[in-house]
């Protein structure tokens, strides 16, 4: 899988530039680059010709990057030493956790990746280039995280548009953070769009809460994390629609709508 043509990346949130490293072609390689998200689909079959549709699998698939060394300065090659070799190896492989890993010239998509395997073609000279492969953690790019900021004073309610990006998904389920404010306890966060209210009340006066939407769905109270705030929950999380998405919220506090959106591999 090809992605990347700018002549920089970054990975770890370190440029490739740091190393004096560039992304290079060795071979003249046509094919045509993936698109999309890889799935399959998931079936059984009772003795009937419609087998029951079961859902899909997801692949992660892996991008892999070939650089050489070049002199910034004099725009030549440069050869590749073995205290470089000794710095990019601790670079690629200095952990076993999945890091941020971007195109230079592209900071709105972004891969989860740990590299998995690096080869080396490098002469006596030091001639050469490395390949690294890189094992992604999902099968969706992603874009940066976003914030939304906002505060609701005084009993009235704030409305505002969130613009969900993703278009691998049917819902975004974005982290809801607030601080309740003065004497308000209760805080209702209402999705115009899809007509759907996530509420809280009778909260501790003060409460800061943290509500993980995406996977495990807790619910975090940040400032007494004995207190366990479901009970005060109507159960209902908030999610996004591609596209525009209207949000109301009433209840004096201050919040943040924390989304990132998945995407199709670009």
């Amino acid at each position: 899988m090809k992605t990347f043509n700018n002549y920089f990346f970054k990975f770890k949130g370190i440029n490739s530039r740091d190393y004096g490293l560039v992304v290079c072609s060795v071979d003249t390689d046509t094919s045509p680059n993936f698109y999309g998200v890889e799935r399959s689909v998931k079936q059984e079959t009772f003795g009937t010709m419609t087998p029951l549709f079961k859902g899909f699998d997801y692949t992660c698939p892996q991008i892999t990057i070939t650089m050489t060394k070049m002199d910034m300065q004099l725009k030549n090659l440069a050869p590749i030493t073995k205290v470089d070799e000794y710095k990019i190896g601790q670079w690629l492989y200095g952990d076993d956790e999945f890091h941020p890993l971007q195109s230079d010239d592209n900071d709105e998509v972004i891969y989860y990746a740990s590299c998995v395997k690096a080869e080396k073609y490098i002469d006596d000279k030091g001639d050469g280039y490395i390949t690294a492969t890189f094992q992604l953690d999902s099968p969706c790019a992603y874009t940066p995280v976003r914030h939304n900021n906002y505060y609701v004073r005084n009993g009235r309610e704030k409305i505002f548009e969130i613009n969900c990006k993703t278009n691998v998904e049917k819902f975004n389920y974005p982290d809801v953070e607030f601080y309740l404010v003065g004497d308000n306890q209760n805080v209702k966060i209402t999705n115009l769009t899809l007509n759907e209210t996530m509420e809280f009340k009778d909260l501790p006066k003060g409460s800061h809460i943290y509500c993980y939407n995406e996977g495990l769905k807790q619910i975090v109270c940040k400032n007494n994390e004995d207190y366990n705030a479901r009970p005060n929950f109507n159960k209902t999380w908030l999610r996004l629609v591609y596209g525009n998405n209207l949000i109301k919220v009433e209840g004096d506090c201050d919040i943040d709508i924390i989304a990132q959106y998945k995407l199709a591999l670009p």
